[in-house]
Formats: structure tokens, sequence, C-alpha cells
């Protein structure tokens, strides 16, 4: 036993001493911990009003007025008229039934397409210097629709090149070339892959015509669809040359 000076045992004295020291530790950090809290809620409180002072301090914002008085926003001004149809001083002009004043009658519109005096065109050339174009030519631009022609249910392995050299060879084959146009009768070709159709472009109206006669031919064992586009105008194509394939066409060339 230990000395009984306490009436305790010194390791039980011992014992209780670092109990006690223990819970003023644990005493002293809940007072640090309150004391922080209270000092953040004071700043939090000096940061609320300082805000609601410069709030107050602001000038107000001037509100927008609705009103569309003409008084606050001035109108625009109408422009100053340009007197584009006031015929000058000592001319007299034709009223025009829109408005306006036109031209005298007397007044004829000067030939712009004239040559200037003392210059003639050349025999065989046009007024721009171009040769003129030979009878019953048309531009090529203006008988497109004519030489088009949509061709449908093309097999899986048809590509632009194959359908291309398809109507080439089965034209020569049937006959349908144009003996007096050299090179290949097809001279361009639209293909879509995904929906397994084409556009094919012919030299000539009279060619286009014989390739509708190609209609149900079989192209890598599938027989295709040959008609006329959507924007094909007969009434327009009819002076452009034969609208249907010639009767002299040896179809069992191609099957």
């Amino acid at each position: 036993e230990g000395p009984r000076g306490y009436g305790l045992p010194l390791k039980a004295h011992s014992a209780s001493a670092m109990s006690g020291a223990r819970y003023e530790r644990r005493d002293d950090r809940y007072r640090d911990d309150r004391r922080d809290r209270e000092w953040d809620r004071r700043d939090d409180d000096r940061s609320r009003r300082e805000r609601s002072r410069s709030r107050d301090r602001r000038p107000p914002i001037p509100r927008r007025s609705r009103s569309r008085s003409p008084t606050e926003i001035p109108r625009r001004q109408r422009r100053r008229p340009t007197l584009f149809d006031v015929p000058p001083d000592g001319e007299t002009g034709v009223p025009m039934p829109g408005g306006g004043i036109g031209a005298p009658p007397s007044a004829a519109p000067a030939d712009v397409t004239a040559p200037p005096p003392g210059m003639g065109v050349p025999p065989g050339m046009g007024l721009r210097g171009a040769p003129p174009a030979p009878p019953g030519a048309a531009a090529p631009q203006a008988t497109r629709h004519a030489r088009r022609l949509y061709i449908g249910s093309l097999p899986p392995s048809a590509t632009e090149a194959a359908t291309t050299g398809f109507f080439n060879q089965a034209l020569r084959a049937v006959g349908g070339v144009a003996a007096e146009q050299p090179g290949e009768p097809v001279l361009n070709t639209y293909f879509n892959a995904e929906k397994r159709f084409a556009f094919v472009e012919f030299r000539t109206v009279e060619e286009t015509s014989n390739a509708l006669g190609l209609d149900g031919v079989m192209m890598d064992a599938q027989p295709i669809r040959v008609r006329r586009p959507n924007d094909y105008n007969a009434v327009a194509a009819a002076p452009l040359g034969p609208a249907l394939p010639s009767p002299s066409l040896n179809l069992a060339a191609v099957g």
C-alpha cells in the first residue's frame, strides 16, 4: 500500500490527477470552440450590416416609362424627296399608270447592240464576236431536262462508273448511238448508293430517247427501271428531238 496522507493509494492518486487534467483540457477546447463560433457570428453580422448600408447608398435606378407619347421619343423625319419621276426643266413627259412621269413618245431608246459607226461586223460572226449557232441547235442547258433519265432498282454491285459503262455499252449494242457524234453517249452520272438509283445525262435528245428502250433490261441479274425525271417537260422537248425510242433498236442484243 502507498502512503496514506491523502487517504488514497499512490497509484489511485496519480490516475485521479491525470483524469482531472484531461477534463480540464477538454473544457478548454470547448471554450475555445465556442469563442471561435461567437467571433464568426459577429463577423457575419458585421458583413451583413455593411452590405445593407452599401445597398442603401446606391442611387435609385430610374424605370423606363412605358408610355409611347410622341413628346418623349421624336419621330423620324421623312426623307427628302429624290424627284426621280420629275422631268428636267424644259422637258415634258407622259404620266404613267402607276404614278410618275415617263419618257415622251418621241424619245426612242438607243440600240445598244448595234456596232459603233464605222465598225462593221465580219461575215460569219455575231455581234459579240462569237460564231452564230447552227439552225435548229439549242443551248445545252435548255435541252438538259430532255437529256436526263432516272435509273432505278440498281443492283447492289452497281457504282457510278459501272452504271455509266453499262449504258454506253448497251446503247452501242442496240444501235442507239448517233453515228455522227464522236465519243461516248453518256456525259454525266449522278449515283445514290444508299437508295440505289441514278440520274444519267446523255449527249443528245435522240440517244436519251433510245435509252428509254432499255427499261427492264438485266444489269447483274437484276432488271432496272428507266424513266423520265420529274422536271421533264414534254411540250418544251417536242421540238428538240424524238420522245420515243427508235423502232429499229436491236433490244435482243442486251436481253
